[in-house]
């Protein structure tokens, strides 16, 4: 895992696994939402904005995905 992120309210959790693939989930019901996964580069970050709308991942291509 390289990072774990909590939405600014708690209720969703999101996984950067070493595999290229984020998971998504939530909290409150103890429920996967989704998978996302980034066929062709690493994933360094991600992010919540702080209304928790947007979920942002930085690229090892030093691409910024919304």
């Amino acid at each position: 895992v390289y990072s774990v992120v909590f939405s600014p309210d708690g209720c969703i959790l999101v996984l950067d696994l070493k595999n290229k693939i984020i998971k998504i989930w939530n909290t409150a019901i103890n429920n996967k939402l989704y998978i996302l996964i980034s066929y062709f580069n690493l994933i360094y970050l991600i992010a919540f904005s702080l209304d928790g709308c947007i979920l942002v991942s930085d690229l090892k291509n030093k691409i910024i995905k919304l």
